[in-house]
């Protein structure tokens, strides 16, 4: 048993723990912060309560906003091009991307908009058979009546379709109906904004059976 012991080992023992002590201090301050708002993309007010996620790896941040739309991140791990999203009910949730840096604090803005209509199919190109059932999809938000219209010619002409009264659950079921066509397009537009309209990109076409 070595009561004393020698000095190099003593030596050696500090060095490593310094080594150690460095580089735990290292990845200690290998963090930053994030700091933002989220407001409405309309009227530019902060939004309160809402949720803000940042994915940084295998982890994940969150923080609500507060009464003025502002919210805090602070000790995230440093990386670049992080997921960032912003959800609230009654807005459409918005995904961005941010970058850490080591003892930093980033900044972003983020716009919910309160009100969109966006016609999700058909988008152009597909083939329908008439008499068939087609269904039309859509997302909605801030908007509880919608009106469909059709075209057969390119949109020159516009023709009633149906009504939907409850427009967030974003489904029609459309009969269509035996009028042969390359030219077809639908069109939704929100009845109390009709300033919001959304169609298909490109027009469909429809044959007979």
């Amino acid at each position: 048993m070595i009561s004393n012991p020698p000095k190099v080992f003593i030596s050696v023992v500090l060095f490593i723990m310094a080594v150690l002590f460095a580089g735990v201090t290292s990845f200690a301050i290998e963090t930053g912060r994030l700091s933002g708002k989220v407001v409405d993309a309309e009227t530019g007010r902060g939004i309160s309560s809402v949720l803000v996620t940042v994915e940084a790896g295998l982890e994940v941040f969150t923080a609500y906003t507060d009464s003025g739309g502002g919210f805090a991140l602070s000790t995230l791990p440093v990386g670049f091009h992080f997921p960032i999203s912003a959800v609230k009910k009654g807005y459409k949730s918005v995904s961005a991307t941010v970058s850490i840096e080591s003892g930093i604090t980033g900044r972003i803005m983020l716009a919910l908009p309160s009100h969109c209509l966006k016609l999700l199919y058909p988008q152009g190109g597909e083939h329908v058979i008439a008499g068939t059932d087609v269904v039309i999809r859509w997302e909605a938000y801030g908007i509880e009546h919608v009106r469909f219209e059709f075209s057969i010619n390119s949109g020159r002409h516009w023709y009633t379709l149906g009504e939907v009264i409850n427009a967030e659950e974003g489904l029609y079921v459309w009969s269509v109906p035996d009028l042969p066509t390359k030219n077809c397009m639908i069109r939704i537009i929100g009845k109390e904004r009709p300033g919001m309209t959304d169609q298909n990109d490109v027009p469909f076409s429809i044959s007979s059976f």
